[in-house]
């Protein structure tokens, strides 16, 4: 919720508090690294959802958002390919 009220410092906050609690709550981890990217912070953002992929590989959220990243940041070959493999 704070996120899409654009609350990204309150929801870090809250998300890095519950990743206290729970460090492999797969979901708090891809929402912190959004808080990240939509405050222009990709590196934290990057780290947290590698953090995700090292536990599950597969997980077509991370992967997609490391695409936005890569885009973001005008790498458009590795964007392309974060896309394809998000919904493969």
């Amino acid at each position: 919720m704070l996120i899409k009220e654009k609350r990204y410092y309150e929801a870090v906050s809250q998300l890095e508090t519950a990743l206290t609690a729970h460090p492999s709550d797969a979901l708090a981890r891809l929402n912190l690294a959004n808080a990240f990217a939509e405050q222009g912070l990709n590196d934290k953002a990057r780290h947290w959802l590698e953090s995700v992929l090292t536990d599950d590989p597969d997980n077509a959220a991370a992967i997609f958002e490391l695409g936005r990243i890569a885009l973001a940041g005008g790498d458009l070959a590795t964007a392309a390919s974060r896309f394809q493999q998000s919904i493969m």
